[in-house]
């Protein structure tokens, strides 16, 4: 895999990062490919919401591939008084044409990040 990116300087409040990237993926047992994955972080009033998007493309052996994969959290750090984060939430994957076959996953997960 190779590619290039870029930071994104969005205007919305609370915006942490956002970056685009475009790669083109050498595949040992199919045709090579490209990706486009977006990432995003946003924080407000210890609301976080993050997580990124894939799209795979232009394989002649396999489907276009959308994975979306957002993560909706809340810090607790505050709450408790503690010296580190403590986020719970969910996570939810969605996953069209996972692998490249015809097969669509949609997964939601509850989530606990403690950051040491």
């Amino acid at each position: 895999m190779i590619g290039l990116g870029a930071d994104l300087n969005v205007p919305i409040s609370g915006m942490k990062y956002a970056s685009a990237s475009l790669y083109h993926v050498f595949n040992d047992n199919t045709d090579d490919d490209q990706q486009i994955t977006l990432t995003y972080g946003w924080e407000k009033n210890n609301f976080v919401v993050d997580g990124y998007v894939d799209y795979s493309f232009n394989n002649d052996d396999l489907k276009n591939q959308l994975h979306i994969n957002p993560q909706i959290k809340y810090n607790l750090q505050p709450l408790l008084g503690i010296d580190n984060r403590l986020e719970v939430g969910m996570e939810y994957s969605y996953w069209k044409n996972k692998y490249g076959s015809d097969t669509t996953q949609n997964v939601p997960s509850a989530l606990v990040k403690f950051h040491f």
